[in-house]
């Protein structure tokens, strides 16, 4: 049911990526969208929050347009791959090749769309080690500079 939801969602004319809402084991917000420019770099929107917060104006109850979704639950269009040619992972082999990969779609002109109505939990770096653990601070912080580079996120507010 969750894929369908998501597959609604990318069948909406221009979208070239949709992200589903994710939560926290504790059932706390991990994911509702990307907000770029944060300090430089970015974050997830509500992260934290409780599962049934509304957000400002109930917008978290709703389908909508972000700048980025995580890569954590991402589909991608066809069309919108090939014409980006996938994810840069030179510059960005660990941190914000999916941010960086919405915000070149969004250049491309495509739509990169969150959704609260396909909602899974996510154990975050569960896989990998976080960015600030030892050994993982140098590559973060060539990524981060990467990405303020490109973006030009230490100008920027979403």
């Amino acid at each position: 049911m969750r894929t369908i939801l998501l597959l609604a969602c990318l069948a909406l004319p221009g979208t070239g990526v949709v992200g589903a809402r994710l939560l926290y084991p504790d059932r706390s917000i991990q994911h509702a969208g990307v907000i770029i420019g944060a300090n430089g770099t970015c974050r997830h929107w509500y992260a934290g929050a409780s599962a049934d917060a509304p957000g400002i104006q109930g917008r978290l109850q709703h389908r909508q347009n972000f700048s980025a979704v995580t890569g954590a639950c991402m589909l991608v269009a066809q069309p919108c791959w090939a014409a980006l040619g996938g994810f840069d992972a030179r510059n960005f082999a660990v941190a914000f090749n999916d941010i960086d990969f919405c915000l070149r779609a969004g250049v491309q002109g495509f739509a990169t769309v969150w959704t609260p109505h396909a909602t899974l939990i996510h154990h975050e770096s569960a896989s990998r080690s976080a960015d600030d653990a030892a050994g993982e601070l140098p590559r973060y912080r060539r990524e981060l500079a990467a990405f303020q580079a490109r973006w030009n996120s230490l100008s920027i507010e979403d």
